[in-house]
């Protein structure tokens, strides 16, 4: 899911001014299948404007780690709260060179579908994005994007929204280690 032209730099090897952030991706029930929450960002944002993400922020000095940021940042962004989530892990960080972030996603579960209570000023929609069932998999497209100059990109497409770059790649992962423990194909 990496965009053609970019180069996959690993987390160790991201520069020492990156700047940490965390995300939270919250998995959890609707109907019969499982989904996990993004959102898309308001256009007046600095960074990533008008993009589909997970929630999730830039790590604040009084925060004690990128966890405690997803989980800050998720509450801010959605309305969850900590208590309807239950941490599982973190899934592998990833660098963003164009805006200089070290993304650091955290998997948890919400045993219910948590009420989701959307602040206009860090999130203008909320997707609730299912997981592939069985051996399904998202329809991976091929999308033009204007943004730096990066031409056609590896995207998925989910209720009128394009999906791609650090999302994209995040699911992907979720994708395969959910295949991992299922037995079944991710992405």
């Amino acid at each position: 899911m990496l965009p053609a032209g970019r180069e996959y730099v690993r987390f160790r090897e991201a520069p020492a001014h990156a700047l940490e952030s965390g995300v939270l991706v919250l998995l959890f029930p609707m109907g019969k299948s499982i989904h996990t929450c993004l959102i898309k960002r308001p256009e007046h944002m600095k960074v990533h404007a008008g993009q589909v993400g997970f929630p999730g922020g830039r790590r604040e000095a009084a925060d004690a780690g990128t966890l405690e940021t997803a989980l800050r940042e998720a509450h801010e962004e959605t309305g969850v709260t900590t208590s309807e989530a239950e941490v599982l892990g973190p899934l592998t960080p990833l660098y963003v060179p164009v805006s200089d972030y070290l993304i650091f996603p955290w998997l948890a579960w919400s045993a219910t579908m948590p009420r989701f209570t959307p602040n206009p000023g860090e999130a203008d929609k909320i997707l609730l994005f299912p997981l592939p069932a069985g051996r399904g998999r998202w329809p991976v497209v091929t999308t033009m994007m204007g943004i730096n100059g990066l031409g056609e990109v590896p995207s998925l497409l989910f209720d009128g929204e394009v999906i791609w770059g650090a999302t994209a790649m995040i699911l992907n992962e979720l994708a395969e280690v959910l295949a991992r423990v299922t037995g079944k194909p991710g992405l």
